[in-house]
């Protein structure tokens, strides 16, 4: 599945590849600045509402509310998004890098980075490795532990159901986590088989009289 690059388009070329080179570029750099932005932010929101209940524990507060311990799971609001942020930046790299795979390096037109990339990950295992979703999660557990250490300090004799609220959110984590993982291998798949098609699509109609 291989096209001559004329002369003409070669210019052109050149400078698509260029600038779709320059946008994966600016959105990696913008999901690592994003992701440690809200990881900052995330762990200073729990410091900051742990030191507020805490310090109304030791103080003596009389009558603390169950309603207080809903403040641990604010964060996890915030976790969600930044996961679904760095889900949608790492969807979109995927999808440029697969038509550069595609356009240019199956077409002998570019170089061949990510077909080599995608190649070194089957015999690198710590390629598979990724800090991001563990580093999420472990936030998440961290808001979770301590909204049910605050619900077991208030006394509240109906603290086995204010358990159960944090179930949603487990769920939509653990969906949010899947399509993660799927974003690094499937999806990219799915955006291979589709650039192919599209591209044998222009290749048939440009061969038509």
């Amino acid at each position: 599945m291989t096209v001559n690059c004329t002369r003409e388009s070669v210019h052109y070329r050149i400078e698509e590849y260029k600038q779709l080179r320059e946008e994966i570029r600016q959105r990696d750099s913008s999901m690592t600045k994003i992701f440690h932005t809200g990881l900052i932010a995330n762990i200073s929101l729990i410091s900051a509402i742990s030191a507020f209940y805490f310090k109304m524990f030791i103080d003596g507060t009389s009558s603390m509310s169950a309603l207080f311990s809903y403040f641990f799971l604010a964060p996890i609001l915030l976790i969600i998004t930044l996961m679904s942020v760095i889900i949608a930046h790492r969807q979109d790299i995927r999808k440029i890098a697969s038509y550069l795979q595609v356009f240019y390096e199956e077409n002998k037109c570019g170089p061949t980075w990510e077909t080599a990339h995608n190649e070194m990950a089957k015999y690198n295992p710590e390629e598979a490795h990724d800090f991001v979703p563990s580093s999420l999660w472990c936030l998440f557990f961290i808001c979770i532990a301590l909204f049910i250490v605050s619900l077991h300090l208030t006394g509240n004799k109906f603290v086995s159901l204010h358990t159960l609220v944090p179930l949603p959110f487990i769920i939509v984590m653990t969906g949010l986590h899947i399509r993660y993982s799927d974003s690094k291998e499937n999806f990219y798949k799915k955006y291979l088989n589709a650039w192919r098609k599209i591209f044998k699509n222009m290749k048939m109609a440009n061969k038509q009289p």
